[in-house]
């Protein structure tokens, strides 16, 4: 059909970004604590099994801290060590959501705490990288259908490849490759072996493609395209009227 539909490129700043995160969030260690009658030996036994590995004992002893009333002037230290705990990159159970959400219930509930500020700084690393992973897997979905849409184009399976690409092409406007299935629509109109070509249907997409997207790459060729279909329905009216007025002249 012409041009390469898609490029299977990530954006490296984004990969670059995650990771960088994630070593940071690796890295991090649950804080110690000074001595003081009836925490250390919870505290400890927290820190301890963090150390182990034993992410889900430590998540339990921290939470032990956080619902008891004897412990109400650790809270905010057992807030901070779950959230670690969540964030940790070994930790099977990882969850970036849960972590922030412990965050910013410190914040909330001991604003004045040592560790509000800090946590504010991590609230913000953890939400900016589950925004990216949602953008990356969005995009990924959105590749996949391309991809899906091409083959079954390929398989010359034209109303369902246009049935994928409007699929696309329906979802919100922060969807990657919107454009790419509003040129991909109009390619397959525009085939030669389509049984429903319809050069109009096609010429009317490429219009959408540079009017909701006037910044797309694809914006330039699709006027080409559009050119060129003009042109043709042009020869075709003519090549019409030669033919009727060769019937008048034979009458």
């Amino acid at each position: 059909m012409g041009r390469t539909i898609i490029t299977r490129g990530h954006n490296n700043v984004l990969h670059i970004t995650i990771v960088a995160c994630l070593l940071l969030l690796g890295c991090t260690t649950i804080l110690k604590f000074p001595e003081s009658p009836g925490n250390q030996k919870k505290l400890l036994l927290a820190q301890k099994l963090f150390e182990l590995g034993d992410f889900s004992g430590s998540l339990r002893h921290n939470q032990e801290i956080i619902n008891l009333p004897e412990y109400k002037a650790l809270r905010d230290n057992a807030l901070f060590n779950s959230a670690l705990i969540y964030a940790h990159s070994d930790n099977p159970e990882r969850n970036y959501e849960i972590s922030a959400d412990y965050l910013r219930q410190l914040m909330r509930e001991h604003s004045d705490s040592p560790l509000a500020d800090q946590s504010k700084i991590w609230a913000q690393v953890l939400n900016e990288t589950v925004r990216l992973k949602a953008s990356s897997n969005a995009r990924a979905a959105a590749e996949h259908q391309l991809l899906l849409g091409q083959e079954l184009a390929t398989r010359k399976d034209f109303s369902e490849s246009v049935r994928v690409n409007s699929n696309l092409l329906s979802q919100s406007a922060e969807t990657p490759f919107r454009d790419r299935a509003l040129f991909n629509i109009a390619l397959i109109f525009a085939h030669y072996n389509n049984p429903e070509k319809d050069y109009n249907k096609s010429v009317h997409y490429f219009q959408r493609l540079i009017k909701e997207f006037p910044d797309s790459l694809l914006s330039e060729e699709s006027k080409i395209w559009i050119d060129v279909l003009s042109n043709i329905e042009k020869a075709k009216q003519v090549d019409i009227e030669i033919e009727m007025k060769k019937k008048e002249m034979k009458q």
